[in-house]
């Protein structure tokens, strides 16, 4: 039987409030944290706002190099929490945002999660999971806590060199980047028969791995940050299906009862870190 996780011990406070209207998707639809811009085009010295900037992105120019993986195995990966383990402390278990499986436009606070929950355990038109860590700054600047890859695959964008925190407008609700393009770093892993993972808002200069590189599961991506469209550091994940649809990962009343972590839920009430092996060793 899926477990819930406890509700959160304290009152929403306003600053989340802020968080959750600050990083709404804006024209409905899509990742409300995700940079606006598909940079699956851009050269490799392109810089993502189009000046001169220092931002790296590189792209995969070829994704049929990627390993077709397991005879026969075609049914989605499974995959492991892309926090290394022993930095999973350094992420809040109670604030979590999940997907929205009611995306109509309106408010930001109207949403349902996988276990049919509303606000806070996700928020309208979220197509991720968010992983928030826990003391914001002051923890991204105690060394923040190391992304990892969910499952084996080759990596096929990653970018780096954008400006890593970004916050909230308490006033007006809307996502600051200091002056700076409000740009993601990010990197892009894609697994056997065209399923893709996706891990957001890493910390500048922590991007670890290229295009073209195969990693296996749990192998270092880079920091959690507060790049993009972020009010406080955090790490999206998100699963595209071979369609390009984001999915959610996690099973419920509501997303189904198929999940896709190897371990859903562990002692804190995130997922295990376990790997599937079928999809990747791990490191």
């Amino acid at each position: 039987m899926l477990q819930r996780p406890p509700p959160l011990p304290v009152l929403i406070p306003t600053a989340l409030l802020a968080f959750l209207a600050a990083c709404a998707p804006q024209g409905g639809g899509g990742d409300g944290f995700d940079d606006p811009v598909d940079v699956s085009a851009a050269d490799d010295a392109t810089p993502l706002d189009g000046s001169s900037g220092d931002a790296r992105v590189d792209v995969a120019p070829d994704a049929a190099a990627v390993d077709p993986g397991p005879p026969g195995r075609r049914e989605p990966p499974r995959f492991a929490f892309p926090i290394d383990p022993p930095d999973r402390s350094r992420i809040h278990p109670g604030l979590f945002f999940g997907v929205d499986h009611d995306p109509a436009d309106g408010d930001a606070i109207d949403c349902l999660a996988y276990d049919g929950r509303r606000f806070p355990f996700c928020y309208d038109g979220h197509e991720g999971s968010d992983f928030v860590l826990d003391g914001g700054f002051r923890t991204m600047d105690d060394g923040s806590a190391r992304v990892v890859a969910a499952a084996g695959g080759r990596v096929v964008e990653a970018v780096d060199g954008n400006y890593d925190r970004c916050s909230g407008d308490l006033q007006m609700f809307e996502p600051t980047c200091d002056g700076h393009p409000i740009r993601s770093n990010k990197v892009v892993i894609e697994h056997a028969h065209g399923w893709r993972s996706r891990y957001l808002h890493l910390m500048q200069g922590s991007v670890t791995v290229q295009i073209g590189e195969q990693v296996d599961c749990g192998a270092l991506l880079g920091l959690v940050g507060s790049s993009g469209r972020s009010y406080t550091p955090h790490l999206h994940f998100e699963v595209l299906d071979p369609t390009s649809e984001s999915v959610d990962p996690f099973a419920g009343e509501v997303s189904g009862e198929t999940s896709l972590w190897a371990e859903q839920r562990a002692d804190d009430f995130l997922p295990g870190a376990a790997c599937d092996p079928a999809w990747g060793p791990a490191r």
